[in-house]
C-alpha cells in the first residue's frame, strides 16, 4: 500500500512536467491543403506572377468550386488583365448565388484602369478621379499627368477663391476670348471662385451667346450678388427665354421679390423643363417645389424623370432610387449613362442585390461612359461596405 501511494505521489509530481513534455511533442494541426495552395497563389500575385496565382485559384475551385476565397484570389489575379477576363471569371461562378460587392470591387477597379489608359482624355481623367478618391496606388500620379482644358478652368477657379489674382486674370482672359462662341464652362467655372468673379460675370451678361448668358445669370444668383440685381431684373427682358426664367431663378436666390413671384408662377407650368428649373431655387432646400416635382417621377421622358429624382433624393430617397434603378436598365444608353452617375453622386438608400446586378451588367455595355459610371459607382459600395 505504501509502495502504491509513493507511485500515485510520484506520477502526480511528474505531472504537469510531462504534460508539458507530451504537449510540446504532440503535432500541430496541418493547415488544409486548400489554405496552402491559397496562400501561395497569394504569394505569388505579391511578387507579380498573376498567372500563378489564377492556377492556384483554380486548383482550389476544381475541388472546391464554392470557394469563396479561390475565387477572391482568382478575380485579383486577372484584374490585371483586360477587364472582362475577370468579370468573365466571377459571372461563370456567380451562378444563382447573389452578387458580391467585395468581389467585384477588384473588377470595377480593373475596368476604370482599363478606360483610364485609353485614349479618350475626359473619360480618362473621370476614371482616374474616381480611382484617387478611393485610394487607389499610382492613380494620383497618373491624373496628374493629364492635361485638359475644362481642368484648367476649375483650378483657377479654386485658386481665385483663395485669393490668386493671376489665376482670376486667366479666368478673365478666357471670358472674353474672341475664339470660343460658348463660354457656358467659363460661367459655371466662376460661379466658384468667390465674389471676385463677379465683375467677371457681368461683361458675360452681353455675350452674344444665350447659353453663355444664362450660365453667367445662374452664376451671379449662386454668387448671391445682390450688386448685379439691376442687370438680373434686365435679363429679365432678354430675347432668349432660358435666359429669362435663369434671371427670374438668380432674382430668387437674391430674395428679389419679383424674382419670386416669376418663380412660384414658373411652378405652375405644365413644362417640365420650367418646373424643374424653379425647383432649382430652392438650392435643395425644402420648399412647395417637392409636391410639384414629385409626379415628374412618372414622366414619360427618362431623363426627366432622372432629374426630378436627382432633386427628390434627399427628401425621398426610396422613391428616387425606384426611378434611378429602373433607369439602369433604360434602351437609351444616355439613360443609363445619367443614372448611374446620379446614383454615384447621391446619398440614397442602401442598394440592395438586384441594383449590383443591374450594375455589374453595365460593366459590358458598350458605351465607355456608362462603363465608367457604373464601374465607379460598384467601387464606391464596395468600399462603403454597403
Amino acid at each position: 500500500m505504501i509502495k502504491l501511494f509513493a507511485l500515485v505521489a510520484l506520477v502526480g509530481a511528474a505531472s504537469p512536467a510531462h504534460a508539458q513534455v507530451r504537449e510540446q511533442e504532440r503535432p500541430q494541426a496541418a493547415p488544409s491543403s486548400h489554405t496552402v495552395i491559397l496562400a501561395s497563389g497569394w504569394t505569388s500575385l505579391a511578387a507579380g506572377r498573376a498567372q500563378d496565382a489564377a492556377s492556384a485559384a483554380d486548383k482550389v475551385l476544381a475541388l472546391a468550386p464554392w470557394s469563396h476565397p479561390a475565387m477572391a484570389l482568382k478575380i485579383e489575379a486577372l484584374s490585371s488583365a483586360p477587364a472582362p477576363a475577370a468579370l468573365d471569371a466571377y459571372e461563370q461562378w456567380l451562378g444563382a448565388r447573389p452578387d458580391d460587392a467585395g468581389l467585384v470591387e477588384p473588377i470595377a477597379r480593373a475596368m476604370l484602369w482599363e478606360i483610364a489608359r485609353g485614349a479618350d482624355r475626359s473619360l480618362a481623367r473621370d476614371a482616374l478621379q474616381d480611382l484617387v478618391q478611393a485610394q487607389v496606388e499610382g492613380a494620383a500620379a497618373a491624373l496628374a499627368a493629364i492635361q485638359i482644358p475644362s481642368d484648367r478652368l476649375e483650378v483657377d477657379a479654386a485658386a481665385a477663391r483663395g485669393g490668386d489674382t493671376g489665376a482670376l486674370t486667366r479666368l478673365a482672359g478666357a471670358a472674353t476670348a474672341a475664339d470660343v462662341t460658348d463660354k457656358t464652362a467659363v460661367a459655371n467655372a466662376l460661379a466658384t471662385a468667390g465674389p471676385a468673379a463677379i465683375p467677371v460675370l457681368l461683361p458675360m451678361l452681353e455675350d452674344r451667346s444665350g447659353p453663355t448668358r444664362a450660365a453667367a445669370v445662374a452664376a451671379l444668383g449662386k454668387l448671391r450678388a445682390t450688386d448685379a440685381t439691376k442687370q438680373l431684373r434686365a435679363a429679365l427682358q432678354d430675347r432668349d427665354p432660358f435666359v429669362r426664367s435663369s434671371a427670374s431663378v438668380a432674382l430668387f436666390r437674391l430674395g428679389d421679390s419679383d424674382g419670386q413671384a416669376r418663380v412660384e408662377k414658373m411652378l405652375q407650368s405644365e413644362v417640365p423643363d420650367v418646373l424643374l428649373m424653379a425647383a432649382e431655387a430652392w438650392d435643395g432646400q425644402a420648399g412647395p417645389w417637392i409636391a410639384v416635382i414629385t409626379p415628374l417621377l412618372q414622366n414619360t421622358d427618362g431623363l426627366t424623370r432622372l432629374y426630378a429624382a436627382k432633386l427628390i433624393a434627399p427628401f425621398n430617397p426610396e422613391a428616387a432610387r425606384a426611378v434611378l434603378g429602373s433607369a439602369l436598365q433604360d434602351a437609351n444608353p444616355v439613360v443609363r449613362a445619367a443614372s448611374a452617375e446620379i446614383l454615384a453622386d447621391q446619398p440614397l438608400a442602401r442598394p440592395v442585390s438586384g441594383d449590383l446586378t443591374q450594375l455589374r451588367r453595365l460593366l459590358r455595355d458598350r458605351d465607355a461612359m456608362l462603363r465608367l459610371r457604373a464601374a465607379s459607382l460598384l467601387l464606391s459600395i464596395a468600399r462603403a461596405g454597403r
